[in-house]
């Protein structure tokens, strides 16, 4: 029974580094606005380009828009960590709640197959994130029948679309 118990802790011990990769919401949160600062800075270096100023002020003003974009990241990560944080607790139980009734076996198959990322699902995305199996064959399906507009809108997020209260 000790052994048991052991290996559930040990299987449940997960750090905060590692579950801050799994947390698919917060990725993409972080990856938007990441992506955005990227694209503003790069976009202000090159207006810097255009004016004509002597060549220290630009590197001055270039190393200002750089340190700025390296603090931005900075709290972009802070903010993705306490995002994955709130998610740990409900992860770890859906975790072993996995390992459980798979017998074990969650610990041998590769992730893909057994993993459950409860952000999407208290964010509302029971089958997974986007790039899951079922929501990328629902929206192959939508592009090979050529169903767009509204029409895929309900398909896609029928509460959300109807007018109706569910």
């Amino acid at each position: 029974m000790k052994r048991f118990l052991l290996a559930v802790v040990a299987c449940i011990s997960i750090s905060n580094t590692a579950l801050a990769q799994y947390a698919a919401v917060c990725n993409r949160q972080a990856n938007t606005i990441g992506q955005g600062i990227a694209n503003d800075v790069a976009r202000r270096i090159n207006e810097v380009y255009r004016y004509d100023i002597p060549e220290d002020e630009r590197q001055a003003l270039i190393l200002l828009h750089i340190r700025a974009r390296d603090r931005a990241f900075a709290a972009v990560e802070q903010l993705r960590m306490q995002c994955t944080a709130r998610y740990i607790p409900m992860q770890n139980m859906a975790n072993l709640v996995v390992r459980t009734y798979s017998l074990g076996l969650s610990e041998f198959l590769p992730r893909q197959m057994t993993y459950v990322d409860v952000s999407e699902i208290v964010n509302g995305r029971p089958l997974g994130g986007p790039n899951a199996a079922i929501p990328k064959a629902r929206e192959d399906a939508l592009r090979n029948l050529h169903i767009g507009g509204d029409a895929a809108k309900i398909v896609r997020d029928p509460k959300q679309i109807l007018p109706w209260n569910w």
